[in-house]
C-alpha cells in the first residue's frame, strides 16, 4: 500500500535533530516519522496494534489483562495499561477523547497519539503486545497538533532509542505507568499540552463573555468534534455500559435520555457499530473499546 499524499509538517526551529513529515495513507491515519525510518506502507499494521491499547478500559476479557487508576493530574480522565495474553478480533467503537498510547510489541517501543474516531471500525489485537494509555479530559490538546487534524488518525513519534522518542526536537524517555504524570507535567511546563477553557463551559453548559461562533470554533480547534458529536458518543457509551450491565432496552432509552428505541437503536449502530438486541445477544462475545467510567462521564455532562 502506498501513501497517497505526504505534507511537510512545520516544526519549530530546534527540530533539526530529527526531521519529520506527516504520511498520509489509506488507511485515514498518519504518522509523524523521521527521515529514514520505514516508510508507512511497509507499517500499516501499527494502527490496528495501537488501537489495541483502547481495550485496557473495558473490564478484563480473555483477549488481555487490563488495569486503570485515576490520575495526578487535572487535564486526565485515567491513565491504564494492560497486555494480551492471545490474539483476537475486538471493535473499536467511536470515541470522543485524546489518548497517548506507549505500545511495545515484537519487542519494540512505539509512542502514537490517538485522534477522536467518529465511528466504529473492526481491529485485530495481536497476542504478546503491551501497552501504556493516557485518556484525556475533554479539551485537553496539543497546539502544534490540532486534534482536528487527528480525527479518525493517530500521529507516531519516531524513537530516538530503545528507552527514548522524538518530540518537539528533543529526546523524551518513554513514560511508565507509575512516572506517566511527570511525563504530563513536563509536556504542560514545555507548553507542548494545553487545555481549552471553552470546552469545559459548553460541555457543562456556562456561560463566557465570547460569541456562540468563537466558542464553536474553539470547541472544534481543541476536540476535534463539535459539541453535539461529543455528548452523543459520551451518551452512546453509557447506554451501552447499561445494557451490558443488564439493563433492558426501553430502562437504557430512558436512563440515557434517549426518545424512544429506534433512537437509541440508530445512535447505537452509528458510535457503537451494534444494535442494542446485538449488545444483550449472549452470542455476541467480541470486546467492545467503550471509554472509561462511561457512567462518571455521562453524569458530568448531562
Amino acid at each position: 500500500m502506498v501513501p497517497v499524499q505526504v505534507q511537510q509538517l512545520k516544526l519549530p526551529s530546534n527540530s533539526e535533530k530529527a526531521p519529520q513529515r506527516l504520511v498520509f495513507s489509506h488507511w485515514g491515519a498518519f504518522s509523524l516519522l523521521a527521515e529514514g525510518f520505514t516508510p508507512a506502507d511497509k507499517r500499516k499494521p501499527l494502527q490496528q496494534i495501537t488501537k489495541c491499547g483502547k481495550l485496557a478500559v473495558m473490564s478484563n476479557h480473555k483477549l488481555f489483562h487490563a488495569e486503570s487508576r485515576p490520575a495526578d493530574s487535572s487535564l486526565v480522565e485515567t491513565v491504564w495499561r494492560s497486555h494480551t495474553n492471545q490474539g483476537g478480533p475486538f471493535l473499536s467503537v467511536a470515541s470522543s477523547r485524546l489518548e497517548l498510547v506507549i505500545t511495545r510489541h515484537e519487542g519494540k517501543l512505539f509512542c502514537t497519539l490517538r485522534g477522536p474516531e467518529t465511528h466504529p471500525t473492526p481491529a485485530y489485537c495481536p497476542p504478546e503486545g503491551e501497552w501504556l494509555g493516557v485518556q484525556f479530559r475533554h479539551g485537553v490538546f496539543m497546539p502544534q497538533l490540532p486534534t482536528i487534524e487527528l480525527v479518525n488518525g493517530q500521529v507516531e513519534w519516531p524513537a530516538a532509542s530503545s528507552r527514548s522518542f522524538w518530540l518537539h526536537g528533543s529526546a523524551w524517555e518513554f513514560p511508565t505507568y507509575e512516572n506517566v504524570e511527570s511525563f504530563i507535567a513536563k509536556l504542560v511546563r514545555e507548553e507542548l499540552l494545553v487545555e481549552e477553557p471553552v470546552v469545559g463551559a459548553m460541555l457543562q453548559n456556562r456561560t463566557t463573555d465570547l460569541t456562540l461562533r468563537s466558542m464553536q470554533r474553539r470547541f472544534l480547534r481543541a476536540t476535534g468534534l463539535t459539541h453535539g458529536a461529543v455528548e452523543q458518543i459520551v451518551r452512546a457509551h453509557y447506554a451501552t455500559h447499561l445494557l451490558q450491565q443488564g439493563a433492558v432496552i426501553l430502562d437504557a432509552v430512558e436512563l440515557a435520555g434517549y426518545y424512544d428505541q429506534p433512537h437509541l437503536t440508530k445512535a447505537l449502530k452509528r458510535w457503537i457499530g451494534l444494535t442494542p438486541a446485538q449488545l444483550l445477544a449472549q452470542e455476541n462475545t467480541m470486546p467492545l473499546s467503550l471509554s472509561s467510567n462511561p457512567d462518571l462521564a455521562f453524569a458530568t455532562l448531562f
